[in-house]
C-alpha cells in the first residue's frame, strides 16, 4: 500500500479510463476532467503555509504545489490523498481519500479490470477501515471514524455500505446519527424524509430553548372555527397559551427543523 497525495499521474489516470470503460461503458478521454473530478482537491491543512498562502482566485492547478510522493503510513498534513494498491507492481486499486482531524473519508475508489475478480471494492473498504484503526492507535487516539459517503438505500451502488458492521446514519430530521438496523432500514424505505430516531436535534443551535418556543408561538395565528375570527396568543388564555408552547416544543422534537421553516 502507498499514500500519496491526490495527484494526477499517466499511470493512475490509464488505470481510470480502462475502469470507465469496462465497468461504465464510457470512453473518457479528458485528462483534464479526471484530474478535476479526483485530484486538484480545494482541501489543504492550514498547517501547510505553502497551501494556506495560495491565492484561492488563482487560475492555476492546485496541484502544481504539491509534491507527488510517499507520504509514508501517516501523512504530515490533513488533505486529499490517494491509497494505492499495488499487485507485482502494477495498480490494482485506488481509492481516493479525504484526511481530516477525526474521520478517514473515502471519497472514490476505482481499480483496474483485470483485477476485478479480487472484489477491489470490498478489499479497498476492509483495508481502509484497517488503516483508521492503525492510526487510532499509533499516530492519533481521536481518529475514530469512517465515513463511505451517501447511502442511498434503493441504489444497488450504495446499499452495499450497509453490509459493513456497525455502521451509523444520520437522521435527516434530528441530525443525530443512529445504528443502521433493519427497524430503520424499514423506515428509510417508507419515507423521503424519514426520523430515524426520537432524540432531540444533536447541534445544540437547533435544540429550542424556553425563549425561542415562546417566539416562535408568538408568530401563531388562531383561528376561531364558528366566527371566523382571527386570534393571536395575546388573546388566548394563559393555561391555553401554555398548551401551545407544550405543543410546539413536541412538534420539533417530532418534526426538527420542518417546523422552524414553516413557522
Amino acid at each position: 500500500m502507498q499514500i500519496t497525495r491526490a495527484i494526477c499521474s499517466k499511470e493512475s489516470y490509464e488505470i481510470y479510463q480502462k475502469y470507465q470503460a469496462k465497468i461504465h461503458n464510457e470512453v473518457d478521454k479528458s485528462k483534464s476532467g479526471y484530474s478535476r473530478f479526483l485530484c486538484e482537491s480545494p482541501l489543504f491543512d492550514p498547517a501547510n503555509k505553502k497551501e494556506a498562502e495560495r491565492n484561492p482566485t488563482e487560475d492555476s492547478n492546485r496541484d502544481d504545489s504539491r509534491e507527488a510522493k510517499d507520504e509514508g503510513v501517516w501523512p504530515e498534513y490533513l488533505g486529499s490523498y490517494h491509497m494505492i494498491h499495488r499487485i507485482d507492481g502494477e495498480i490494482m486499486a485506488l481509492g481516493v481519500l479525504d484526511n481530516t482531524p477525526n474521520v478517514l473519508s473515502s471519497v472514490y475508489l476505482y481499480y483496474n479490470p483485470k483485477f476485478e475478480f479480487l472484489q477491489p471494492g470490498t478489499f479497498s473498504a476492509v483495508r481502509e477501515i484497517e488503516y483508521c484503526l492503525r492510526i487510532q492507535e499509533v499516530f492519533k487516539p481521536d481518529f475514530n471514524w469512517y465515513y463511505m459517503g451517501l447511502y442511498f438505500q434503493d441504489c444497488q451502488k450504495s446499499v452495499y455500505k450497509a453490509s459493513y458492521k456497525p455502521s451509523q446514519v444520520l437522521c435527516p430530521v434530528t441530525f443525530n446519527y443512529v445504528d443502521l438496523t433493519e427497524e430503520v432500514k424499514e423506515k428509510i424505505s417508507k419515507a423521503k424524509m424519514p426520523k430515524l430516531c426520537m432524540d432531540k436535534p444533536k447541534l445544540k443551535e437547533l435544540d429550542l430553548s424556553g425563549n425561542q418556543v415562546q417566539t416562535l408561538v408568538k408568530n401563531f395565528t388562531f383561528i376561531m372555527a364558528a366566527r371566523g375570527i382571527k386570534l393571536k396568543i395575546e388573546d388566548l388564555s394563559r393555561s391555553f397559551v401554555k398548551q401551545i408552547q407544550d405543543m410546539v416544543g413536541d412538534l420539533y422534537l417530532t418534526l426538527g427543523l420542518d417546523v422552524m421553516l414553516t413557522s
